[in-house]
């Protein structure tokens, strides 16, 4: 028992749940526009998103206490080490037009945790925190696959990449109300700002949005199938959010929504 929770704590740490989540989210576009689910695409997005989060959440850390980190974040940090390097062989197998959509949003995730003027980054200025994540998240899910089918960006993906937005930003909102306390001020997140009950309000409208959004561009009843129950489930778990989370709360269940999301869509077109 005890290995398997620490297997299970090292999938969450080490970023391979988010990345799967990425990922499920990736061919979730490329099922519902018709796309090849390229596995080269796929492979380089998931070893990317495991190497990028742990980069932005542990380089500070190995900076500081590059002699005195734990076992697990040694452990890690060779895990990201070896991640990297598969990112960048996948990275050679994408199509060219990639390329510059890549170089603005590896630019973005850097200058995320390196101050980028006045010794401030991206995540510290004043409520961008939670576009920026639902930005990069809809570039990389929405953008980064058309583009990598030669696919023209045309109204339906504009709307794709809105609807994709704004349910990152709802599915990020549990995270920002479990940080309300040890969050600085000065990031002017929404529950800050605006207090949790409005925040998960905001959360639901957001998700109402989405399905609207779906209304508009889809015409496949296992796409709406799957996110109308995705929506569902996600408004629960911004409804029962709370600032004193169990502490896989956020991290494995709403992080696993798109996960779900993804299991729905494959189980319906099989039935």
């Amino acid at each position: 028992m005890k290995i398997l929770k620490k297997i299970f704590r090292f999938y969450i740490q080490a970023s391979v749940h988010v990345a799967l989540a990425v990922t499920s989210l990736v061919w979730i576009t490329a099922k519902e526009l018709h796309l090849n689910n390229n596995p080269n695409l796929l492979a380089f997005i998931f070893f990317a998103s495991v190497s990028g989060y742990n980069f932005i959440k542990y380089s500070a850390i190995s900076g500081l206490n590059h002699f005195r980190l734990s076992k697990s974040l040694r452990l890690i940090q060779v895990f990201s080490a070896v991640c990297g390097l598969a990112t960048i062989y996948f990275a050679l197998f994408l199509s060219k037009n990639t390329y510059l959509l890549l170089g603005v949003l590896i630019a973005l995730t850097f200058f995320y945790a390196f101050p980028l003027y006045k010794q401030k980054n991206l995540r510290g200025i004043t409520g961008l925190k939670l576009f920026f994540v639902a930005l990069v998240w809809a570039g990389v899910t929405v953008l980064l696959p058309s583009i990598s089918e030669n696919r023209v960006l045309d109204q339906t993906i504009w709307l794709l990449f809105l609807r994709r937005f704004l349910f990152v930003i709802a599915l990020t909102l549990p995270f920002e109300i479990r940080d309300l306390t040890n969050d600085d001020l000065a990031l002017g997140t929404l529950p800050q700002r605006m207090g949790i009950l409005t925040t998960k309000f905001i959360g639901v409208l957001l998700l109402v949005l989405v399905l609207w959004i779906t209304k508009m561009i889809s015409a496949d009843k296992c796409f709406d199938f799957g996110i109308s129950i995705t929506t569902i489930l996600l408004s629960g778990f911004i409804i029962f959010s709370k600032k004193n989370q169990t502490q896989y709360y956020a991290s494995f269940w709403v992080e696993a929504v798109p996960i779900i999301w993804a299991g729905i869509i494959f189980l319906c077109e099989k039935i």
